[in-house]
């Protein structure tokens, strides 16, 4: 049976410091130590347990988690424990956990599923004329993901997706004017894990503003891009790029319900296509940025500036020098460029104060709201 870890707390990040070097970055921390916590807490029989841990094998911490992890294990008196390496990568010649069709055919669901309900949610929550409505519709919509997921079927899959579509743009909102749009971007585990950043898109909404999250898909898509840029450009295998192609090709394709009942609802905008995406790079920056959150993070911060959403949240943590080159090292030529631009970069790190962080979204939402921002 397999066990999601999806909450972290302080007490694991304390945890964490003591068996991560605190040089390592704020993501790879909460990752190790919420296996570890888990392990520690009685609820696992050593002797049954194995723990599995993605990869995307990458320059950064994504191809060093392995190491920690063992290391950590080793310190903490459990080095028996057996860990799983599940490297998502179309390169899987390292790669200890495979997966069947039927599996990938879910996690693409998932995927696509998820984009859909996050951007649903965050677009209706701050205007709901019933108070908790809109999440509980949100969390009616999970379970009955879940078994669709389950099921495997994409064609039950596609007819739910549009249901849900459809569902949610019913839903009673109040009549108010637009809110503040604030784009939510920045490394990945920091952008979707609310624990680990402290609540951001919860603190922007009570703020008075709305929350606008990219896809989780599009970074799934630039992944697979990794390997095009290599063989085109460098010395990348062909089988890899074919694959990759394949990859960019399904994913986008599999998008096909989520934008069609986007385009016809009256709340909702439909995803760019990936190529449409790439093109928002411009003459900023290089396709070849691939580690870390690379040309993707600046490709997702032009496109929300060009759609009105004029203020950007940009997340990262301490010390990471992938998106501190493409995220906060490009901030003064995006605000050349696009003078309404209202960017922040917000570092997070283990010992990062929380309130600093919630004030500076207070500062960047203060900013949000003068006149010359909402028009």
């Amino acid at each position: 049976m397999a066990v999601q870890l999806p909450t972290v707390d302080r007490e694991a990040i304390e945890l964490g410091l003591r068996y991560v070097n605190n040089d390592a970055c704020f993501p790879a921390i909460v990752v190790i130590v919420q296996l570890l916590q888990a392990l520690r807490s009685g609820r696992f029989d050593r002797k049954c347990v194995a723990l599995m841990i993605p990869q995307t094998g990458g320059g950064c911490r994504a191809t060093n988690y392995i190491a920690f992890l063992r290391k950590a294990l080793h310190d903490s008196g459990m080095e028996d424990i057996p860990i799983l390496s599940f490297i998502t990568n179309v390169n899987e010649k390292e790669s200890v956990f495979r997966i069947s069709g039927k599996m990938l055919r879910r996690f693409i669901m998932a995927g696509q599923f998820g984009d859909a309900l996050m951007h649903m949610l965050h677009r209706v929550a701050p205007y709901k004329a019933v108070p908790g409505s809109a999440a509980c519709l949100a969390e009616e919509w999970a379970l009955k993901g879940k078994k669709c997921i389950h099921s495997s079927n994409m064609l039950r899959f596609d007819f739910t997706m549009l249901a849900m579509i459809r569902t949610f743009d019913k839903l009673p909102l109040s009549t108010e004017k637009r809110k503040p749009l604030v784009g939510l971007v920045g490394e990945i585990l920091l952008k979707y894990h609310s624990d680990v950043n402290n609540r951001a898109a919860e603190i922007v909404e009570n703020e008075g503003g709305e929350a606008v999250v990219t896809d989780l898909m599009d970074f799934a898509l630039y992944c697979f891009y990794d390997h095009v840029f290599n063989y085109r450009h460098l010395a990348g295998s062909w089988r890899n790029y074919l694959s990759a192609l394949m990859g960019i090709f399904i994913l986008d394709v599999t998008r096909w319900a989520m934008r069609f009942g986007f385009r016809r609802s009256k709340c909702f905008t439909p995803p760019l296509h990936f190529s449409e995406l790439r093109k928002k790079t411009g003459t900023l920056i290089s396709l070849g940025h691939l580690t870390g959150e690379g040309w993707l993070l600046v490709a997702e911060m032009v496109k929300l500036l060009e759609s009105g959403v004029p203020n950007i949240l940009c997340m990262q943590p301490f010390g990471c020098l992938p998106n501190h080159i493409t995220g906060k090292g490009l901030l003064k030529e995006l605000k050349r460029r696009y003078p309404q631009a209202n960017i922040i970069a917000l570092d997070y790190d283990p010992g990062a104060s929380e309130v600093n962080q919630i004030n500076r979204i207070k500062l960047m939402m203060s900013m949000a709201r003068q006149p010359s921002q909402a028009s």
